[in-house]
């Protein structure tokens, strides 16, 4: 029997837990504890077959051990007569060779695949309901079949798909290591796009509108911008062109996008207005301006009715903490054009896990408040929301004493020498949680 995509995960997963039990794997992938032990024999028959040690049984319990390393070697050994692509696999395949490959045949899908028309043509049609969410649709012309609708739309999706292959180090493209077969496949596809493109001035490019604009990019968002402009530069170069911005006007009087502008034209042509409108507001969206004063109105709205809300859920006075008002707006201006654009910063692993009880807080005000924003928040801006609060949280259950805070009451004082003045306004700030350190100075 041919090895599938389920039984390669089993033996992923064996590869890096010393154990499984088949009541786990049979709840996982929801079929019997009986097709489990189906799937480890045939695992078993190919890893003899090629070499391998077999998979351990022993009173339900799985073992097999070795390294990934190995792990990849029998992957690489099994020839594609001896494996049956899922329905996932083969729609992933058909869209990067269509997103990604020019000329695209169906003949040529359908050899790869070892499947019948019939069958791919089911794959696209279930492919086109998950393109409607990009407004995006597969459509036959008299070349073939090609993935049309909306320009912005189709450099998103491109840019998601590009994450899956692509990392940036040392500031340079490298491509991630694949193991499964369509994946490999599916990489060559990928390497062969961005060959195509001239990437070397790509950070350079970043590097000079940060140093112009004072302001220093997350490299999360470093990462996320410098990819988006591959497939940026490919639709330019194939003439598919933006041609408008709905804030346009707005974008064309900021300083920024002067400045943007004439960095970004070594690789856009100077006269795509719309181009470098629609990634000025990339941009911007990396990095907290004055100038953003757009959205402003709305942005205040919201902290007020927010912080409002949150201050009575939670028990806690962020209302008239002005610092954490501040801190959100300036987190708020810039993630309302990432929002519009379906931007998002790229998650790393969380150090400390949220709160739960706070994130639920936060999710239900943002909720209520969600009606003052043009775009509802995301999962990203509501976790971010959650961890802003509960630093605050955290830092008065602790005693810290906010640094902004002090510097701010100092500021207001510096004209006046008046020493008792600005201890008064600390300890009333403050309370009891600096005593200790005023009183050190009288008993010296």
């Amino acid at each position: 029997m041919s090895l599938n995509r389920k039984e390669l995960d089993i033996l992923e997963e064996l590869s890096r837990e010393e154990k499984l039990t088949l009541g786990y794997l049979s709840e996982k992938y929801e079929v019997s504890e009986r097709n489990i032990r189906y799937s480890i024999d045939n695992l078993n028959y190919y890893l003899t077959k090629f070499s391998f040690q077999e998979i351990g049984i022993k009173k339900g319990e799985l073992n097999w051990r070795s390294s990934r390393e190995r792990l990849e070697e029998f992957i690489q050994s099994i020839d594609i007569d001896n494996y049956i692509f899922s329905k996932e696999e083969r729609e992933n395949y058909i869209l990067i060779k269509y997103l990604f490959s020019e000329n695209t045949t169906i003949t040529e899908i359908e050899k790869y695949l070892k499947v019948s028309r019939p069958t791919i043509k089911k794959d696209i049609i279930s492919l086109n309901e998950y393109l409607k969410e990009f407004e995006l649709e597969f459509v036959r012309e008299e070349n073939g079949i090609n993935i049309k609708g909306k320009e912005k739309k189709l450099r998103h999706l491109k840019l998601l798909k590009l994450l899956e292959y692509l990392d940036i180090k040392d500031n340079k493209i490298i491509f991630l290591s694949k193991i499964y077969l369509t994946e490999k496949e599916e990489l060559e596809v990928i390497k062969k796009y961005v060959g195509k493109i001239d990437t070397t001035l790509f950070y350079n490019l970043l590097f000079k509108i940060e140093k112009a604009l004072s302001v220093k990019f997350d490299k999360q968002f470093e990462k996320l911008i410098y990819i988006y402009l591959i497939p940026t530069v490919e639709r330019i170069e194939k003439n598919f062109i933006i041609k408008k911005k709905d804030n346009s006007e707005f974008l064309k009087n900021l300083t920024d996008y002067k400045v943007i502008k004439n960095i970004l034209k070594e690789i856009i042509p100077e006269d795509l207005e719309f181009e470098f409108l629609h990634l000025t507001e990339y941009f911007i969206s990396g990095y907290y301006s004055d100038d953003f004063s757009e959205n402003i109105s709305l942005v205040k709205e919201f902290v007020e009715k927010f912080s409002e809300i949150i201050s009575q859920s939670l028990n806690f006075e962020f209302y008239n903490n002005l610092e954490y008002r501040e801190e959100i707006l300036k987190y708020l201006l810039p993630a309302v054009y990432r929002i519009k654009n379906n931007f998002f910063l790229i998650k790393t692993e969380r150090k400390v896990e949220i709160n739960k009880n706070i994130y639920e807080k936060i999710r239900e005000a943002v909720i209520v408040c969600n009606s003052i924003m043009k775009e509802p928040f995301r999962e990203d801006e509501i976790e971010y929301l959650t961890e802003i609060s509960e630093k605050y949280i955290k830092r008065e259950e602790e005693g810290k004493i906010s640094l902004a805070k002090l510097m701010e009451l100092i500021k207001k004082n510096a004209d006046i020498y008046d020493e008792k003045k600005l201890e008064e306004e600390i300890m009333k700030a403050f309370k009891n949680k600096i005593e200790n350190i005023l009183l050190k100075k009288y008993v010296a």
